[in-house]
């Protein structure tokens, strides 16, 4: 009889350790398969965040050479030949600071004939100044295991070096932009009478800036010399208006700058 109930038992503790042991590997499977989980999850955020990274690089990569190019450069000057891909630029590997997951292509923008829709820009002899935006794809990891983000950016301030982009509204309503570059007195001595400046800006493809945009730069908070600057406006009788509104003659020495429409 005692051994009759000593099976049972036996047999009853060999089934609760079974149950017992089969719980835990349960457990234990769901827990191994919920960290692999999170793990191919954070690996595949890491990714991401790198990929929009190397898009932001491009990004800047392509807004400086924007912003470096020269009033009359053509796209091809600044960029190169598009490649056959329909306007697409590859971004020099020198800009992932060594990472050679990283790696991104660029699109440079117009406006199309759609009033506010930009298209891809495919004819690499357009003039740079006709970039009105940059989208970017970036890209990380290896062949086959890559993940790509993609940024876009308008390329604006794009004036050349030396400029100051301002951007201003006209008496007429009308959105306008200029690109003014500074002359200091002490690099054009003896070349600072209206008409020598006058000279000097067409010199470098530029103008005299109008008395208007003057007060489009003091509302933009750019440095105006206190004592005037040249201005295209004429006052009459051999005189020009300067940038703070007096009126002097021609063969005094003032500061000037020159602008161009953007």
């Amino acid at each position: 009889m005692f051994r009759g109930i000593q099976r049972e038992e036996s047999g009853s503790i060999l089934i609760l350790t079974l149950l017992v042991l089969v719980g835990a590997l349960t457990i234990a499977m769901a827990t191994s398969s919920v960290a692999v989980l999170e793990r191919k999850l954070t690996d595949k955020s890491q990714k991401s965040v790198s990929a929009f990274q190397a898009a932001s690089s491009g990004v800047e990569w392509a807004m400086k050479k924007i912003n470096d190019a020269g009033k009359d450069d053509r796209i091809r000057d600044v960029f190169g030949e598009f490649s056959a891909e329909g306007g697409k630029i590859d971004c020099p590997s020198d800009i992932f600071g060594g990472d050679t997951k990283s790696s991104c292509y660029i699109y440079l923008l117009e406006l199309g004939e759609e009033s506010n829709r930009r298209e891809v820009i495919t004819d690499s002899n357009l003039l740079s100044e006709d970039i009105i935006a940059i989208r970017s794809v970036g890209l990380y990891g290896f062949e086959g295991k890559r993940v790509n983000r993609a940024v876009e950016a308008y390329a604006f301030p794009n004036c050349g070096a030396g400029e100051e982009r301002v951007d201003y509204e006209d008496n007429d309503g009308e959105d306008k932009a200029i690109c003014t570059q500074d002359f200091e007195r002490e690099e054009y001595i003896g070349q600072n009478s209206w008409d020598d400046a006058d000279e000097q800006c067409e010199k470098v493809n530029h103008r005299l800036c109008t008395r208007d945009e003057f007060e489009a730069m003091a509302d933009a908070n750019l440095l105006i010399h206190s004592s005037g600057e040249w201005t295209a406006d004429e006052a009459g009788s051999g005189q020009h208006y300067l940038s703070n509104g007096s009126a002097v003659n021609d063969d005094e020495v003032m500061h000037f700058r020159c602008c161009r429409d953007r």
